[in-house]
């Protein structure tokens, strides 16, 4: 647990004075499974940034029409661009490069809030430290959290029962106002106790079923509706695809919080 506290922030009459229609903006939107997650939880999407053509595919198989950029670099090119209250990205690695990227879209767009995920075992306090001091740098507070999930699904190999498991570690940093700081002392919901699934598969878990435990409907990232699937791509961009679950229970609470 970390926490960051800013001086006054950028928020300023940006952020959601009465206005009830939450919208925000995603980065690396992989599959959309984290955009799906938020629009759970009340958010609009207003645009995403996705340089892989195959996902770039489903996005536009669920947000027709959308605006959609390749990269960070791309929508720091194009601002201010459509205003959002909030920008959400899960960081690919440590890379210096990527950090740079996103802060200087940071302080081009202005964004309230900031929603960042990122695995905890490539992102060490060190890490988390100098990604607080550059939101605080920015007049932002900040604060970070690892957060645990945990899916079960039942199912049969013949006549044996088995139970699959998804386990997933993930490191969520919130930057923006105040409030922000209480985002260590959020309690659990849903979002964070184990998902138990009706018997879904019959022979061994499928990609369809993996979505379901990560939170999507089934077939999500399914671009060619054959069976068995043949969508190159699809298995790699399933895998990298984040919980759904607590994206909608962190979202949730953004929401409520700037409730006025």
């Amino acid at each position: 647990t970390c926490i960051d506290e800013g001086p006054s922030g950028p928020w300023g009459e940006t952020a959601l004075s009465g206005s009830t229609d939450r919208t925000f903006g995603s980065l690396f939107t992989g599959i959309g499974a984290a955009d799906y997650g938020l629009e759970q939880a009340g958010w609009s999407c207003r645009w995403q940034t996705e340089p892989d053509p195959f996902r770039r595919a489903v996005l536009d198989a669920h947000w027709p029409g959308l605006q959609r950029f390749w990269d960070v670099k791309d929508r720091t090119a194009a601002a201010p661009g459509p205003h959002v209250d909030l920008v959400y990205g899960e960081l690919p690695d440590t890379n210096p490069a990527w950090w740079d990227e996103i802060f200087a879209l940071v302080e081009t767009l202005k964004t309230p809030l900031w929603l960042l995920e990122a695995s905890p075992i490539r992102f060490g306090a060190a890490e988390q430290a100098e990604l607080r001091g550059r939101f605080s740098a920015l007049g932002y507070h900040a604060a970070a959290r690892s957060v645990g999930f945990a899916g079960r699904m039942r199912g049969h190999v013949g006549p044996q029962e088995i139970v699959c498991t998804l386990k997933r570690q993930r490191l969520f940093l919130v930057a923006g106002p105040p409030f922000v700081m209480g985002f260590t002392e959020l309690r659990p919901d849903d979002g964070r106790r184990s998902q138990a699934l009706a018997p879904l598969f019959q022979d061994r878990p499928v990609l369809e079923e993996v979505e379901a435990l990560l939170g999507l409907p089934m077939g999500w990232s399914c671009l060619c509706a054959s069976s068995p699937c043949r969508c190159e791509g699809r298995p790699l961009a399933v895998d990298e695809a984040t919980v759904v679950h607590l994206l909608a229970w962190i979202g949730r609470w953004l929401r409520d919080s700037f409730t006025p």
